[in-house]
């Protein structure tokens, strides 16, 4: 019959002290190098102006390390506002593919992904190199979309809402599966609206990878589908199927057969 095993006192102690030291072994590991000295308090009526006219927000330039990217969260606390550039212990597979594409802000193509998204408000900071920060304002000069809010060492832009990502997630009836089979053609506005279309309560496959993410490809043709705008649909295995939003950059098509 078994018997109850008797672990001796000592030897719980033991076992609790090596436990003890392989957590401050990992905390060691896991330990990150804060700037020396700190960023000096300083005003920043950026925030200030948030705080009156809050909005999903994305601060330039974007973190180019974890204690960098770390800033905007805790500078937040002085508007509460959204902000792209955040997160915690789950890095997003959009962070990074997010920071390389907005080294090119303002183009077309950084624009309207933001507006996709939401993004009514950017922050420009002073830490912006000078030849970089030129080339931005000179740029943001051209763009109707952009009107600079409050001028500044650290400036803010608001932008234009349209929201079109968002639009195309509120014509999927609620509970219906989309799939994004041509994902691949820009992983990461599909990335994107993959976030969205999730967050609204949508299943969600597709083909393609996002930084570490890799898109779950349909078992079979779902009901709906985003694709590029412009592509044939028959060409991913929807043949006769009806448009039932159009945005510049994406479709949605209803499949053959649902209702």
């Amino acid at each position: 019959a078994p018997q109850r095993m008797y672990t001796p006192p000592a030897l719980l102690g033991t076992i609790a002290l090596i436990v003890g030291l392989a957590l401050l072994g990992l905390e060691a590991l896991t330990a990150m190098n804060l700037p020396d000295p700190l960023p000096p308090p300083k005003p920043h009526p950026e925030y200030g102006w948030m705080r009156a006219n809050p909005a999903p927000t994305l601060e330039l330039p974007m973190g180019e390390g974890p204690v960098a990217s770390a800033w905007p969260n805790y500078w937040s606390m002085l508007h509460w506002n959204q902000v792209v550039n955040g997160y915690s212990g789950l890095l997003p597979p959009s962070y990074f593919p997010l920071r390389e594409r907005m080294r090119a802000f303002p183009d077309a193509a950084t624009v309207r992904l933001l507006q996709g998204i939401g993004v009514t408000t950017v922050v420009v900071h002073e830490e912006m190199p000078p030849g970089e920060r030129a080339r931005l304002e000179a740029a943001a000069a051209t763009f109707p979309q952009l009107t600079l809010a409050l001028p500044g060492p650290d400036a803010v832009y608001t932008l234009v809402a349209d929201p079109w990502m968002w639009r195309l997630a509120g014509a999927v009836p609620p509970g219906a599966d989309v799939d994004l089979p041509a994902a691949n053609a820009d992983p990461l506005a599909f990335g994107l609206l993959l976030a969205i279309l999730q967050r609204e309560g949508h299943t969600v496959y597709g083909s393609g990878q996002l930084d570490y993410y890799a898109f779950q490809p349909a078992p079979s043709p779902r009901c709906y589908t985003v694709l590029p705008s412009g592509i044939d649909p028959t060409s991913f295995g929807y043949p006769g199927a009806t448009v039932v939003l159009h945005e510049p950059e994406m479709t949605l098509y209803r499949r053959a057969g649902c209702e």
